[in-house]
């Protein structure tokens, strides 16, 4: 199979959840946050997303499958 190049860029969080439908494949690992984490992480999210505001979230890795769907890879 022939691999497809990986194509990094440069996005506002704000755009991808507005555009996209994320999957977390049975694969991964589980994910150990408390309600607590979440609560912070998306009050810090809406805090900032009506202004021109740069949240470093780190590097996400996604497959986009047939139905355009992004797979979370890591």
């Amino acid at each position: 199979m022939k691999l497809k190049p990986i194509n990094p860029s440069r996005e506002k969080i704000r755009n991808l959840l507005k555009t996209s439908y994320f999957k977390v494949p049975l694969f991964q690992r589980g994910y150990s946050w408390s309600i607590q984490n979440w609560e912070e992480f998306w009050e810090d999210l809406n805090n900032h997303s009506h202004e021109d505001f740069d949240f470093f979230l780190g590097s996400i890795v996604v497959k986009t499958t047939n139905d355009d769907i992004k797979e979370v890879i890591d």
